[in-house]
């Protein structure tokens, strides 16, 4: 049985009982594996841009017996998928912005969608912000900690959404409405490192680093404010 991380077991815990899957940037394809596997989904699509991780998937599904269930297909985000052929889609371990270049390349495939189970490891703000334009809601959140790491997982589905402030494209709507148990720590670590940037910036007098700066205390100014609300608690 293919054993998975921490990370991606709750990514497999959003998807749909009885929904094809398209695992894209699959690596060694053990989420469509796990999958098909554990009977969630009847079928995936196993999707690569680079060569060497097709080929490693190719050997793990041959050797789990899993070629008549599981596709691998080599190409660019959603591109290998047609329209309609799966209803769940998984983009996990890239960054937002790549994430929203994949989405925004294939609109077709994603208008019929009935899932999006999306793990960007940095700038999640810029995943919330393309649901908020293209009429995706955000219906859960988490934060797994593992191996020292924080992951953030949005899992959206078609519907207008509107946040009660643009702060909550940084914070995660329903990780605030839960009051996740990791939100604090994962928001310290997130201004610990924003700080170094900081230190950088002030080094520079240009006016685009000055109002970088500015930028950037505004945000956690905010943060800490909503924070402070919610939770009772300073970051």
């Amino acid at each position: 049985m293919v054993k998975l991380s921490k990370r991606l077991k709750q990514v497999a815990s959003f998807v749909p009982l009885g929904t094809v899957v398209a695992d894209i940037g699959t690596d060694h394809a053990l989420l469509p594996s796990f999958l098909v596997q554990e009977k969630i989904s009847p079928s995936a699509i196993a999707v690569d841009i680079n060569e060497g991780p097709i080929k490693v998937a190719q050997a793990q599904i041959r050797k789990l017996l899993l070629a008549d269930k599981i596709s691998v297909r080599y190409g660019d985000g959603l591109e290998p998928i047609k329209v309609g052929e799966v209803q769940t889609v998984v983009i996990a371990g890239m960054g937002g912005s790549t994430i929203t270049k994949i989405l925004n390349k294939s609109t077709q495939v994603v208008a019929k969608l009935q899932r999006l189970i999306l793990q960007p490891n940095l700038a999640a703000d810029l995943v919330r912000s393309w649901a908020v334009h293209n009429n995706w809601k955000i219906i859960d959140e988490e934060i797994i900690f593992e191996d020292g790491h924080f992951y953030e997982i949005i899992v959206l589905e078609p519907g207008k959404m509107e946040l009660e402030d643009d702060i909550y494209l940084f914070l995660g709507p329903k990780l605030v409405e839960k009051y996740h148990v990791y939100l604090v720590d994962y928001l310290k670590n997130q201004k610990k490192a924003e700080q170094e940037i900081l230190k950088q910036l002030e080094k520079s007098n240009s006016k685009e680093a000055q109002e970088k700066s500015k930028s950037i205390r505004e945000k956690w100014n905010k943060i800490g404010q909503v924070i402070k609300c919610h939770l009772d608690v300073e970051i």
